[in-house]
């Protein structure tokens, strides 16, 4: 399935030919997979931040400006940073030493990109990525694209 290929990392040419479909429908179904990836993110990180405000750390991609936020060793991408009437807490050692790690991988990850387009929808999607097996990306992903089927 598209799911599987996407979680593989396939790109998406191979998962076209793979599939018997067209390379432009693939790029805009791995468009949809990182959006939902990146709003489903932004959802736990507003939640995370109205239980305990924190001051982002803001970082440049490929000409973009993203504020990145750590909670509980995960670490949160967001296109702006986020506003709160009581005083936002600084980031821990750790938590500074988890956005540095994210923001190295990254960075080696976009250096020879050339598309500007929906960084933070990337962004989202590597940090989704790490750490994970294919099976849990699979049942994650399924799961993401069933619960924003309209009924």
């Amino acid at each position: 399935s598209v799911i599987a290929y996407f979680c593989a990392d396939v790109e998406s040419s191979k998962a076209a030919v793979l599939l018997g479909d067209r390379q432009n429908n693939i790029i805009c179904i791995y468009g949809d997979f990182r959006k939902k990836i990146y709003e489903q993110q932004q959802k736990l990180l507003q939640e995370k931040f109205e239980q305990t405000p924190k001051m982002p750390s803001s970082r440049e991609y490929l000409r973009t400006n993203v504020w990145l936020y750590c909670y509980s060793k995960q670490v949160f991408v967001s296109t702006h940073a986020l506003q709160t009437k009581s005083e936002a807490k600084i980031h821990t050692k750790k938590e500074i030493a988890q956005i540095k790690l994210i923001n190295c991988l990254l960075r080696r990850r976009f250096e020879k990109s050339s598309n500007f387009s929906y960084v933070e929808h990337r962004m989202a999607e590597h940090i989704w990525r790490k750490d994970k097996k294919f099976s849990d990306l699979v049942q994650d992903l399924t799961k993401l694209v069933e619960n924003a089927l309209p009924l």
